[in-house]
């Protein structure tokens, strides 16, 4: 089921549930998906039937301007409007180009804009706005008179013009000195820093007190289940059996931790500069009668 069908289905539910505001929102919303006299005759009936009589009377001019040769349509419009225009004032507002209406504010048009569009309004004060393309507004202001009937002009704003492109003169260019290329006279060191080693190194000697001192530990513990266990005391060999086992397993996980921290020190020992850092000497050409004089300066 397409939208207009849906909507239109919606609204014979909403007439049949006596809600006939809710019904014309629906005929309206069809008749605005897919034109048809069904909808818009249905439509205005509602909006009658709801008490909304302004918007019934501009639904039955809509009927004569579109369905002038259809019976029923036109049957359905002259009903409602000689029942109501006489209590209403018809607006015929003309826009300069297509727009959409507002009248105090609400929507009063289809959405769909138009050069020309009739409205019923009640007697009063009202304020009509028109929206053109782009967003452009016009309005007027309109005293309704009961029974009379009132043209209006909308005109659209000028469209604003675009701004030309501003030109941007290019920035003077200006050409800085360049410095003289400085040299690193110092000599490069080749190699991995010698801390490294020595963080190693330090490593390698706390692990290795550390596993030291947990083997000393496994070994009192052993000496303790020998002893329980001389004395007949089973519970208390098994608690330190389990203690040991522990023990024994941290002094393996630090034996291997040495030994890998060393091997990493050893090959660190290799790989370091050892070599001392000294300033590369400085060279100098002076010219002179005979030739030119080269001066080697440094530290030794």
């Amino acid at each position: 089921m397409n939208g207009a069908a849906k909507a239109f289905s919606q609204a014979q539910q909403a007439m049949a549930a006596n809600d006939p505001a809710h019904a014309a929102e629906m005929y309206e919303l069809a008749d605005e998906l897919a034109p048809s006299a069904p909808a818009l005759r249905n439509a205005a009936r509602a909006r009658l039937a709801a008490g909304h009589i302004a918007t019934a009377a501009t639904l039955a001019a809509q009927l004569l301007q579109r369905y002038s040769n259809d019976k029923e349509s036109r049957s359905v419009a002259e009903a409602i409007l000689s029942d109501l225009a006489p209590r209403l004032t018809q607006l015929e507002i003309a826009c300069s180009e297509e727009c959409t209406l507002a009248l105090d504010g609400k929507a009063a048009s289809s959405t769909k804009p138009r050069m020309n569009h009739v409205l019923y309004v009640q007697p009063g004060a009202r304020t009509l706005t028109a929206t053109f393309d782009g967003d452009r507004e016009a309005k007027a202001q309109v005293t309704a008179v009961a029974g009379k009937s009132k043209q209006v002009q909308l005109d659209a704003p000028a469209k604003p013009e675009k701004a030309a492109p501003v030109a941007i003169e290019p920035a003077p260019v200006t050409t800085a000195p360049v410095a003289p290329a400085v040299t690193d006279t110092r000599e490069r060191s080749h190699g991995i820093g010698r801390k490294w080693f020595v963080i190693a190194a330090g490593a390698t000697a706390g692990l290795g007190v550390a596993a030291t001192l947990r083997g000393l530990s496994t070994l009192d513990t052993r000496d303790a289940i020998k002893d329980a266990t001389a004395m007949g005391d089973d519970a208390t060999a098994r608690s330190l059996y389990d203690k040991g086992k522990s023990q024994q397993l941290q002094t393996n996980i630090l034996i291997g931790a040495t030994a890998a921290v060393g091997a990493t020190a050893i090959v660190l020992a290799v790989l370091a500069d050892w070599s001392p850092h000294k300033e590369a000497p400085a060279v100098s050409v002076s010219p002179t009668s005979g030739g030119a004089t080269v001066v080697f300066g440094g530290s030794f």
